[in-house]
């Protein structure tokens, strides 16, 4: 990022945190493709000294300090936050899965599925920073891995509809279909 794109978007940031402090909403939803941005390098952490962090355990702190700044600055008097986690997807820094970890069909990049192990690489460290900073701000973590995925593995198409329309996004169908997790977790944190 450059100079004017960094400033872009720290004001985009603290405009939309003043804003939504003073709207003071029931619910703020928080969602990122964080394991992209930590773990792979085409992505740049920048610190305070203008000098780019190389390390992915430095990144990731980084990042977690990051998200639990913007989370402390939230309102959450009257608002529930809600920080999703990334979902699971298909493949690492644009690499195609490993052939061995797929069975072929006619779905993305011929998957019928991918096992459980490779469709959450490297994930634990952001699910426990996410968690971390969740907790910190009084948030909510939400994971939606048993919507999209079983205990062995994640599908790539369900009765012939593509559950991703590419290594890490959902089709609008698939989006749609996961309408009632997100109603029943919306629903839930309302009674908490």
């Amino acid at each position: 990022m450059t100079n004017t794109e960094t400033r872009a978007c720290q004001e985009f940031v603290t405009g939309s945190i003043a804003e939504l402090r003073e709207l003071q909403p029931a619910k703020v939803v928080v969602a990122s493709a964080a394991d992209i941005q930590v773990q792979h390098g085409d992505r740049q952490f920048m610190r305070d000294d203008g000098t780019a962090i190389a390390s992915e355990t430095e990144r990731l702190a980084a990042w977690a300090s990051a998200l639990e700044a913007t989370l402390a600055q939230l309102p959450t008097e009257k608002t529930d936050l809600l920080v999703v986690r990334p979902v699971p997807r298909l493949g690492g820094a644009g690499a195609a899965p490993d052939a061995s970890r797929l069975s072929y069909g006619r779905t993305f990049a011929g998957a019928v599925f991918v096992s459980r192990e490779f469709a959450l690489p490297e994930r634990d460290a952001i699910a426990a920073a996410q968690d971390h900073a969740s907790s910190q701000a009084g948030a909510t973590a939400v994971d939606l891995f048993t919507s999209i995925c079983t205990e062995e593995r994640c599908e790539t198409s369900r009765s012939g509809d593509p559950v991703y329309r590419d290594q890490m996004h959902l089709p609008v169908a698939e989006s749609e279909r996961l309408t009632g997790r997100w109603l029943s977790i919306l629903e839930k944190s309302e009674s908490s």
